[in-house]
């Protein structure tokens, strides 16, 4: 009788408790969220990095059309200085749209005298232009 109560004792542990089993639950929950977060912040990251490159070849584009344009060309129409560049431009490239925002300036540079100088006027302040 001795005997058979040792083995009743042991069967009797053998298995887990009801707060193992809700522990184990709660660390895999826990393990199982944390690796889905970091899966999600993966391919969020990944979309990210696929637009900035879209958006900068798309912005290399345009640098490029413009300096394929003539000096005289490189501006805004109706602006100062007019050209035949467009001011806004929606854009489609790998079906992201782009609003695509030109600006044009007028640099004078001293070298040749400065507009508005009682010294050196400059006759024509455009030396050069920032795209």
């Amino acid at each position: 009788m001795f005997f058979k109560k040792n083995i009743n004792r042991s069967l009797r542990r053998k298995g887990f408790t009801l707060v193992e089993t809700l522990v184990g639950i709660a660390v895999f929950l826990i393990i199982s969220t944390a690796t889905y977060q970091a899966y999600i912040s993966l391919f969020s990251l990944i979309n990210l990095n696929q637009y900035k490159i879209v958006a900068l070849n798309l912005a290399n584009e345009q640098f490029e059309i413009i300096r394929n344009l003539s000096y005289i060309d490189i501006g805004i129409p109706g602006g100062i200085p007019n050209g035949k560049i467009p001011h806004i431009q929606n854009l489609t490239r790998s079906s992201i749209n782009f609003i695509v925002t030109t600006t044009i300036r007028n640099i004078d540079l001293p070298f040749d005298g400065m507009i508005g100088s009682s010294t050196k006027p400059d006759l024509s302040p455009a030396d050069n232009k920032v795209v």
